[in-house]
């Protein structure tokens, strides 16, 4: 999971991030770490990539993903963007509820939900770059 430390707060309708974003759809990276479990027992470990395009707050689709596949649910957060000060740009986090499913053995199998960020970077004008 992408880990980076950050204060997110609940966008606000003057946000310009927030506004800029609702305003068509968004494509963001997820990348996750994650076991597969068998009958209580852990049948694999899987690290995966997707790229995603979601309106915030209403839909999350998958364009592409790496490795294992990535299957979504629709409900989001999003987190207005607070870069540090000195900083040209900060990050904006969504957070997306999803499952990963994979093969072993022939067999597919599929973790329970999990949850990872969805980062976008912003400048300190609230534009994404």
């Amino acid at each position: 999971m992408i880990d980076e430390k950050i204060v997110p707060s609940k966008p606000s309708s003057s946000d310009p991030l927030s506004a800029s974003l609702a305003s068509s759809a968004q494509r963001v990276r997820l990348e996750t770490d994650s076991n597969i479990y068998d009958n209580g027992y852990c049948a694999a470990y899987v690290r995966s990539v997707g790229l995603f395009e979601y309106v915030p707050g209403t839909s999350v689709r998958v364009i592409n993903t790496y490795g294992t596949g990535i299957t979504p649910k629709t409900k989001l957060y999003s987190y207005s963007c607070t870069p540090t000060v000195g900083e040209w740009w900060g990050r904006v986090y969504v957070d997306a509820n999803y499952s990963l499913y994979g093969y072993i053995g022939g067999v597919l199998v599929q973790s329970e939900a999990v949850s990872g960020k969805v980062t976008v970077g912003c400048d300190n004008h609230g534009n994404r770059v």
